[in-house]
């Protein structure tokens, strides 16, 4: 079943920060979709698909799916943990990052680390559990189409949950902690699939980069201009066929980025370090339970100028609500405290923004009040 974590190396992030990287071996299964789809190698292919799954009206999931089966394997997480050098909590914040990304978001070294929510919470005492999602950058990969889904990728999160409430973490710390799950983007629909499916298993849940308003998806899709990622320098030996990156950074600067809400340096470590989408990934992105189960406190924070889950404006909402965030208060019923945050002038990566700090004290400010 779940085995013990293997030790890769110490990382030193900062001075008051104590890091260390670790694979964490787990036996998963999920009932997965089957497609019956030819994978896009060409340009045109991918732009093929692209534009047959973003067609207005249409549900191109449903019409290339085939059936469903149950896939099995024993699967391998690169993760990172972080905690501080003395005085911690009794308390975990398990991280997980959107598409786009590595678990690198979540602690970008630049300017000193200023843009690091790993250091942000670990100041305040808290630790700070990061994993690559399955398929992606240093964990496991697999056929990116029938094995590499969102259904998947949330068993592996609550696999991962469970192995560090089986005392598996580093020794056996935060065995009995109070664990919070934070999401960035379809990091965020993995959170939401898992807490929903798994109430106890988190004390408190954060949707970053998210919300709960589809209309936007196609701008996405398409502004990415995603080619297959044998065309993209620095991922063409890292991955097969199947898996969908941006062209340029063009793409990259159009779905993540605000316009002048950024530090050019930071654009291009985020281009280096970019990772692919599997298709398999897209086509399941709108697979997880619009209704949580979840009865624990709930935060949403994103962007002013999230274009995949705003549009590009998140105050621009209708129907009584002062957000479009807040859209999603009716379908967190369950929760025992529902809040929402919208980051003034920030775009769809939140952690790379100038704003990045403003969002921290948000998500560390509401789990103080409302967790620990």
């Amino acid at each position: 079943m779940l085995a013990s974590t293997l030790l890769l190396g110490l990382v030193s992030a900062a001075a008051a920060t104590h890091c260390v990287n670790i694979t964490v071996p787990l036996r998963l299964s999920s009932r997965n979709a089957v497609f019956n789809l030819t994978t896009p190698e060409t340009e045109i292919q991918a732009t093929d698909f692209m534009l047959d799954y973003t067609r207005n009206g249409r549900n191109y999931t449903q019409t290339v799916t085939a059936g469903y089966r149950t896939v099995r394997g024993d699967y391998k997480l690169a993760a990172t943990y972080c905690e501080p050098v003395r005085g911690g909590r009794d308390a975990l914040h398990i991280v997980t990052h959107g598409i786009g990304f590595s678990r690198s978001y979540w602690h970008l070294p630049h300017n000193n680390y200023n843009y690091s929510y790993v250091n942000r919470a670990v100041d305040q005492g808290y630790s700070v559990l990061s994993w690559d999602r399955l398929g992606i950058a240093d964990s496991s990969h697999g056929d990116p189409i029938n094995e590499i889904q969102i259904f998947l990728e949330i068993a592996a999160l609550e696999g991962l949950t469970k192995w560090v409430k089986r005392g598996k973490l580093c020794g056996g710390k935060h065995r009995h902690s109070k664990m919070v799950h934070i999401g960035h983007s379809f990091g965020s629909a993995i959170t939401l699939g898992m807490t929903s499916a798994n109430p106890g298993l988190s004390n408190g849940i954060v949707l970053t980069g998210f919300s709960q308003v589809g209309n936007f998806l196609a701008q996405f899709l398409l502004g990415a201009n995603f080619i297959s990622v044998k065309g993209v320098k620095h991922l063409a030996d890292k991955y097969t066929e199947g898996y969908l990156a941006a062209k340029s950074t063009v793409g990259l600067q159009t779905n993540f980025f605000a316009p002048h809400e950024f530090d050019p340096k930071v654009f291009e470590i985020s281009a280096l370090t970019s990772q692919p989408a599997a298709i398999g990934e897209l086509l399941t992105l709108g697979s997880t339970p619009t209704k949580s189960k979840f009865n624990g406190p709930v935060l949403i924070v994103t962007g002013e100028r999230d274009v995949p889950f705003c549009g590009g404006d998140c105050n621009k909402a209708g129907n009584g609500v002062s957000d479009l965030l807040q859209s999603s208060k009716e379908n967190f019923r369950s929760a025992s405290v529902f809040r929402t945050a919208v980051i003034p002038g920030a775009g769809h990566g939140l952690n790379y923004h100038y704003s990045a700090p403003v969002a921290y004290r948000a998500i560390l400010g509401f789990l103080k009040s409302h967790v620990y």
